[in-house]
């Protein structure tokens, strides 16, 4: 039989109600995103409870999941807590058969033993395996669920053609956006001669283009549009595309116009295409690198930390563009000085919001609106001292 040590001691804790008020916010708050981890179990109904002491006794706050996935932000002081986490499947309120229960520190219940988690960064990730499920007779059973094996490194394809019927005003946008709505979006601004190239993850996408021609600075009515390998047969399902391998020749043509009500429209002879969902479309910041024409490095995070990164991509020759979902984000750039692929002292960097590192205040956040088309050059206020800590600069 399968011994399942401790454990048991913290169930009665758990037998309690399930939702609580979270923990009132304070000041010195650290945040955190819990992702609970259970294969194949919807997990929109669990909770992670977190206590100030091993008995489980000492409540510091109970923090829903925010999504299917199982995903949870928790708001707790710095301290040392015990994190339990209660997948209560058919969201009665109770710990019932076929829930599941998780400690943080436990993988294996056979041997593994609830640990503490030390909360000293103001934005830090944990992950917490369901491990326990509560079987008919009211007793403990192992899930079997085991630690994730790390990604495998998405293989990287280069997509490259042209844009052609671009009107005389308004800049153009190439999006490729994942069709499953899982992995970062990429965008790129076409050369004066229309010819574009990004790099994506192999997979499958909608691939378009929008000019924005009456220069709202956001995908609205009245922009051109380019579908990727639509057909009229389709209706107005917006096309796909998979893409395993480098593809060159990609022919994006302008022929549509965006209608108030999101359907595509032909410029000439008004046939009608593909419908969108302008807010839906994935913001896009794009500018110039001010203080250096080094490679530079754009990340976008959801806390000022860093911590929680979303994307990650180069710039070349002094020129950024990123494409977010919409949301709001921080963002730090470095421009590699010295080309060695790493920080270095001497490095630039800098921050959205931070003209000037001597005035004190941190990285400030962007809001970025579904469709949106933001012109935002990026400035190079510091840089990397001898122990790799950033100074004013350059």
């Amino acid at each position: 039989m399968t011994r399942i040590p401790l454990l048991t001691l913290a169930l009665a804790a758990l037998l309690a109600a399930l939702t609580l008020p979270c923990a009132a916010q304070e000041a010195d708050q650290c945040m955190g995103i819990i992702t609970l981890h259970w294969p194949g179990h919807d997990l929109s109904h669990a909770q992670v409870r977190v206590f100030r002491d091993a008995q489980r006794q000492d409540l510091a706050g109970a923090f829903p999941a925010t999504s299917p996935a199982g995903t949870v932000v928790i708001s707790v002081p710095p301290g040392t807590y015990y994190l339990t986490a209660v997948a209560d499947l058919d969201n009665d309120g109770k710990v019932t058969a076929g829930d599941g229960l998780g400690f943080s520190g436990v993988v294996d219940p056979a041997t593994d033993r609830p640990a503490s988690v030390e909360v000293k960064d103001k934005a830090f990730a944990l992950w917490l395996p369901i491990s326990l499920q509560m079987g008919a007779e009211g007793k403990l059973a192992p899930t079997g669920v085991t630690k994730p094996e790390a990604p495998v490194a998405a293989k990287m394809v280069a997509l490259s053609g042209r844009v052609s019927g671009r009107g005389a005003t308004g800049v153009t946008i190439v999006y490729a956006v994942p069709k499953s709505g899982v992995g970062p979006c990429r965008a790129a601004l076409p050369a004066p001669d229309g010819t574009f190239t990004l790099q994506a993850p192999e997979g499958e996408y909608y691939l378009f283009a929008v000019q924005d021609v009456n220069e709202t600075e956001k995908v609205d009515a009245g922009d051109r549009m380019a579908a990727y390998g639509y057909q009229a047969a389709q209706g107005r399902a917006f096309p796909s595309a998979s893409f395993a391998a480098n593809a060159t020749g990609l022919e994006l043509s302008l022929q549509w116009q965006l209608a108030q009500d999101g359907l595509l429209k032909a410029v000439e002879g008004g046939a009608e295409g593909p419908q969108t969902a302008p807010e839906t479309i994935p913001a896009v910041v794009f500018g110039n690198i001010i203080g250096s024409a080094a490679t530079t490095t754009v990340s976008a995070a959801t806390d000022s930390r860093f911590a929680c990164e979303v994307d990650v991509v180069s710039s070349q020759n002094g020129r950024h563009v990123i494409a977010l979902p919409a949301g709001t984000y921080f963002l730090s750039f470095m421009a590699d000085s010295d080309a060695d692929g790493k920080p270095s002292p001497g490095d630039l960097l800098g921050f959205y919001g931070v003209s000037n590192l001597r005035l004190g205040h941190g990285p400030q956040p962007l809001l970025l609106t579904g469709g949106e088309i933001r012109p935002l050059d990026l400035n190079l206020c510091a840089r990397l001292d001898e122990n790799l800590k950033p100074v004013p600069g350059p």
